[in-house]
């Protein structure tokens, strides 16, 4: 039968590895290193089950059931995730949400931009700008350690070097120059004025 076929559950085994490195290379390690270790263990423990003791009994199901259930949630978030981030309607929301948090943040209102932020991040994880902006709020709060994790994970997610020089200087520790205080909400109307010139086509006339 199907469900514990070899090589369908090898195919499983292989697209959960092939997702779990795009977690981590994107700077979800928590998720990506908890779907490699969930799924070796599985596939491990349904070999042993399987072959070394010759059982297809509960354990070599359970594993199985782990194997493919923990394969399909993972890639399903991943699509959905991606998916998402595609919508006009939650980018305009998420950019709100972005927005609010980067004012609270300059007001000194480290709470509410703490929870405005977190928020964004839990249905969209691959937004570089809140999490430079998380790690200023954490910091700012006095909370190093979560800081730190969130500069790790946008150095991850920075693919293009964007923010290199912004993150290695918080993750030195060093002060940034009076320039950069503004530089992620800059960053996002250039991105924003971007998005408005290739979704409003423009009629020129030359002289």
């Amino acid at each position: 039968m199907f469900a514990d076929a070899f090589l369908p559950n090898l195919a499983i085994f292989v697209v959960a590895q092939v997702v779990a490195w795009i977690y981590l290379s994107t700077g979800l390690v928590r998720t990506g290193i908890a779907t490699i270790v969930a799924t070796w263990l599985a596939a491990d423990s349904a070999l042993v089950a399987r072959f070394a003791l010759d059982d297809v009994g509960p354990v070599y199901a359970g594993a199985l059931i782990v194997l493919q259930s923990w394969t399909v949630i993972v890639t399903l978030r991943l699509i959905a995730g991606r998916w998402r981030r595609s919508r006009k309607d939650f980018v305009a929301r998420r950019d709100v949400a972005f927005h609010t948090a980067f004012t609270n943040w300059l007001r000194g209102e480290f709470d509410p931009a703490r929870r405005e932020l977190l928020a964004v991040l839990r249905v969209d994880p691959w937004d570089l700008r809140s999490r430079l902006l998380l790690a200023k709020v954490f910091r700012a709060g006095g909370m190093h350690g979560p800081a730190r994790r969130q500069l790790v994970a946008a150095r991850r997610l920075d693919r293009d070097d964007r923010f290199r020089d912004l993150i290695e200087r918080e993750l030195a520790d060093r002060p940034p120059p009076p320039a950069d205080a503004p530089a992620l909400e800059a960053d996002e109307k250039a991105t924003g004025a971007h998005r408005e010139e290739r979704q409003t086509p423009v009629a020129e006339s030359r002289s």
